[in-house]
């Protein structure tokens, strides 16, 4: 969802692969981007896409969506 905003507004969508295991293929793009970006980091042991989110972590998300992907 933050990937394809970012694009929506024009910003630089360009990213880097990271470690993609258990990321389900139609993520990775947006994964890439937001790892690449520093907007999630994920864990001690990497990127949690089944892990729990809680509302403190995506108000930290979209905190550092609009510091740093603007």
């Amino acid at each position: 969802m933050l990937y394809r905003t970012a694009n929506v507004l024009g910003y630089d969508t360009a990213s880097y692969a990271t470690d993609h295991s258990g990321v389900a293929n139609w993520a990775i793009e947006g994964v890439d981007f937001v790892t690449t970006k520093g907007v999630m980091n994920g864990t001690g042991d990497g990127f949690d896409p089944e892990g729990k989110y809680t509302k403190e972590q995506a108000i930290l998300t979209m905190v550092r969506f609009i510091e740093r992907v603007n």
